[in-house]
């Protein structure tokens, strides 16, 4: 099984950060210059997985926080007698780096994010899984892993704590670009 690490200010050194390029300069820079500082906040959590022949090389990451979810957002054969708000995990950042892509790593960042979401779930409760697609190939991506599309916008999905774990029970899924 794979490992991935979170970021945290003992070993944001141990990664070569500066060298990760997934050709989303806005994703690149959030690696690189703001990961360490939000975990150092506790605004959110960076998790990275690493080359096993160079464990300082980042493969790719993914960055959970909390997010406050407008349950007037779900179709209306999903609200069931919800509150009008209700908490979430948000999937703020996913990339991998272009060296790796179309290698079918993302599946490993986002089992892993769906393994924490539904352990905090576990403990504490919450709704899902929040995501908001960059674009209409990554909204389809998160659909076919199990994500409802929302009604405010079809780049924005939520995963609910049962489609995660039939996420987590397939046998094969496509890769994340």
């Amino acid at each position: 099984m794979v490992e991935l690490v979170r970021l945290n200010a003992k070993n944001k050194k141990s990664f070569e950060r500066a060298n990760f390029e997934c050709g989303e300069p806005a994703l690149n820079t959030f690696l690189q210059k703001t990961a360490s500082q939000a975990e150092a906040k506790n605004l959110s959590r960076t998790y990275i997985l690493s080359a096993k022949s160079a464990p300082d090389k980042i493969v790719g990451y993914y960055t959970l926080t909390m997010k406050e979810f407008d349950t007037s957002m779900l179709p209306p054969s999903s609200l069931r007698r919800l509150p009008s708000t209700a908490p979430t995990l948000l999937l703020a950042r996913i990339a991998i780096d272009q060296e790796y892509q179309g290698k079918k790593l993302s599946f490993i960042l986002i089992s892993d994010a769906f393994r924490r979401t539904l352990n905090v779930i576990n403990e504490v409760g919450g709704l899902g899984l929040f995501v908001e697609a960059k674009n209409e190939k990554m909204s389809k991506y998160y659909q076919h892993l199990g994500a409802v599309p929302l009604c405010d916008d079809p780049l924005n999905c939520l995963f609910t704590p049962s489609r995660m774990k039939e996420a987590l029970l397939a046998k094969s899924t496509p890769e994340l670009t």
